[in-house]
């Protein structure tokens, strides 16, 4: 089942870290029971979500990591990804160890945050 996670953004197909992305999802829910809350909608009907897998939330451990970009647009007010997501920069983990990553929605061509 594909599930969209709210208030991050993880990189596109073919960026830097995409696959680490992936595999960290993967290895998070792989035969473990989640649950996912509904926290949005965006103007296309898609929701959002936030993904509980056991104690922790998917959400937050991507940002955690380095491994995507706190999306301002659908989260502004989200004080904790904000936290998270400059921890992580600031630690150089993940994506943030590379100089300038590309966020995905201008790998995208959708201007963005």
């Amino acid at each position: 089942m594909r599930v969209e996670l709210y208030g991050v953004d993880a990189p596109e197909r073919g960026q830097p870290f995409a696959d680490a992305a992936t595999r960290a999802v993967r290895a998070a829910v792989f035969r473990t029971e989640v649950r996912a809350r509904e926290k949005a909608s965006g103007p296309d009907g898609r929701s959002f979500f936030v993904v509980q897998v056991g104690d922790h939330v998917l959400n937050e451990h991507l940002l955690r990591n380095g491994l995507a970009w706190w999306d301002r647009q659908q989260a502004p007010r989200s004080d904790r990804y904000r936290r998270l997501e400059q921890r992580a920069r600031t630690a150089e983990r993940g994506l943030w160890a590379r100089p300038e990553p590309v966020p995905p929605w201008t790998w995208r061509g959708e201007g963005g945050p």
